[in-house]
């Protein structure tokens, strides 16, 4: 399904044979709302900076994207979920990016540490 600029379908950082053959227990998940507001009022904004920030922090591979159908949370999106950890940003636009990324940081610290 499209919508607008934006496929809803879950894309990792960068595509390649590393990143297919990467275990889903290996990487973090970032859903990301692209409901009609959230996309609007900095969803799209926060998803294209932290692809941006990812690929500078050489976390490419390790980070899933996933952008969103509506959280049904309209009046604090838009919303941003970090998995592990289920940190949830409200209001989070591009300006928030840096916070997004730490927690990013912080779940592959946790997947890292779990035994094999």
């Amino acid at each position: 399904m499209t919508r607008g600029p934006f496929s809803m379908e879950p894309r990792w950082v960068t595509e390649g044979p590393a990143m297919k053959q990467r275990r889903m227990d290996e990487t973090v998940c970032v859903l990301i709302c692209m409901g009609g507001k959230c996309e609007k009022n900095g969803g799209a904004k926060l998803e294209k900076k932290l692809l941006r920030r990812l690929e500078e922090e050489n976390l490419s591979g390790r980070v899933y994207i996933c952008p969103t159908q509506c959280m049904n949370a309209c009046g604090k999106g838009p919303h941003a979920i970090v998995f592990p950890g289920g940190q949830h940003f409200r209001e989070a636009g591009g300006k928030d990016v840096e916070e997004v990324l730490s927690a990013v940081k912080a779940a592959l610290e946790q997947r890292e540490s779990l035994p094999v």
